[in-house]
């Protein structure tokens, strides 16, 4: 979902020559419903899953992104990369509860969960580890661990931000496809996202 600053001319109904500009703000959303399968220790199917954005006038002043439906049985086992049409890479997820290289992360779950990511969220994703717990649907800031490993091609290469407010700006500068990698790092885990993914 992008919030965006459009610009509309108010004309007084007591004067007609006198006329103001009052910003108004505007939600826009867009989704790719499609599936996705998270198979193990690969790519997952739809790698990149694109989002097509058009129309989107003035500035963006604000981007999430939402999972929807994705269920893991190893969260420390997940990369999620956001690319962007102006360049900007945003991890929204890697390697979650890896606490220095070699680290296997986070044995907590998503189960069919609704995960949102903002610049603005108040928690990271839970990074407790061996315990097998599931992750409520929430929103959370982009959360990364220590052991962020290469994303398969054709995934650009790091280094990898996980600041959202990066893409605010020029909503021209960002019409296009904006893509989503998943990639599951590790061997013994699969997990699916049944709704796709929304911005």
């Amino acid at each position: 979902r992008m919030k965006t600053r459009s610009l509309a001319l108010v004309f007084s109904a007591l004067a007609l020559a006198t006329s103001s500009f009052v910003a108004s703000a505007a939600d826009h959303t867009f989704t790719n419903a499609t599936p996705i399968t998270i198979f193990d220790n690969a790519a997952a199917s739809l790698y990149p899953s694109p989002i097509a954005v058009s129309g989107v006038p003035g500035n963006i002043t604000n981007v999430s992104v939402t999972l929807h439906g994705i269920s893991h049985t190893w969260v420390g086992d997940l990369n999620v990369l956001l690319v962007a049409p102006g360049g900007q890479k945003i991890a929204l997820m890697g390697r979650v509860g890896s606490a220095n290289a070699g680290s296997v992360g986070a044995s907590d779950n998503f189960v069919n969960a609704t995960i949102s990511f903002t610049a603005t969220a108040a928690t990271l994703v839970p990074t407790t580890s061996v315990t097998s717990n599931n992750i409520a649907s929430g929103t959370y800031l982009p959360t990364a661990g220590l052991n962020v490993t290469p994303m398969p091609g054709p995934a650009p290469a790091g280094p990898y931000s996980t600041d959202l407010s990066t893409l605010n700006g020029v909503a021209a500068s960002q019409l296009g496809s904006w893509n989503l990698y998943i990639s599951d790092q590790s061997a013994q885990d699969v997990g699916s996202m049944t709704g796709g993914w929304s911005l």
